[in-house]
């Protein structure tokens, strides 16, 4: 194997590991062997699947489906400091526009549909064209209303998180089964919304809304 794909295999076993809860390297590590891969073969096919949904389809036995987002949800390039390449062509595409910036908390980002009234679907935010639906699991997260009252189409953007103080007992639940412990917040939040025999422990996530549109 040739030094090219050896580092793209390495993305590929770090990204799995990463979203299935137990991550193998730091995300600055993770985050600079990326980069590395895209300065060598910038339309590798793996960037076409790094997604939280789509490196590995199936997770715990249970397929997640593909689904077209109505809106697109946008990019998730990132930016080291103001000085990246990324962000200055970012700010030259968008001209002389006002920018908002706000903090995003560190979840799985979702959107949850709702069609006069009942939830009818839940997707994740995947590569902001194409999530994948996680309705099954996400009207488990405590708090998550099955039914609101609209007399429109709503979307309800926001992000699926673990808090701090409940990682504990999930890792406790997990040892009770026999089962390895989550390695933080973050990637527990994916390693239960996204996997079928975690689907008990969703009662422990919490989905923090912050954008909603209509129709």
């Amino acid at each position: 194997m040739d030094n090219t794909a050896q580092l793209f295999d390495t993305l590929v076993r770090w990204n799995i590991a990463y979203r299935e809860g137990n991550p193998i390297v730091s995300d600055p590590a993770y985050d600079a062997l990326e980069r590395q891969g895209r300065l060598l073969v910038p339309d590798h096919p793996f960037f076409d699947k790094i997604e939280d949904d789509v490196v590995q389809p199936y997770v715990g036995g249970n397929y997640l489906a593909e689904v077209a987002h109505e809106s697109d949800m946008g990019s998730q390039d990132k930016a080291m400091s103001v000085e990246d390449p990324g962000l200055k062509s970012f700010f030259k595409r968008i001209g002389g526009n006002d920018v908002f910036f706000s903090e995003k908390e560190d979840g799985l980002s979702a959107v949850a549909t709702y069609v006069e009234g009942p939830l009818t679907q839940a997707l994740t935010r995947g590569d902001g064209k194409v999530g994948v639906d996680i309705t099954d699991s996400f009207v488990m997260i405590s708090g998550v209303p099955k039914w609101i009252l609209c007399r429109v189409k709503v979307h309800i953007r926001g992000e699926i998180m673990l808090k701090k103080d409940r990682l504990p007992i999930v890792n406790a639940e997990l040892i009770a089964e026999s089962r390895d412990k989550m390695a933080n917040t973050r990637n527990a939040a994916v390693g239960i919304i996204k996997t079928a025999k975690n689907r008990h422990l969703c009662k422990y996530l919490s989905f923090i809304a912050y954008n909603i549109t209509l129709g």
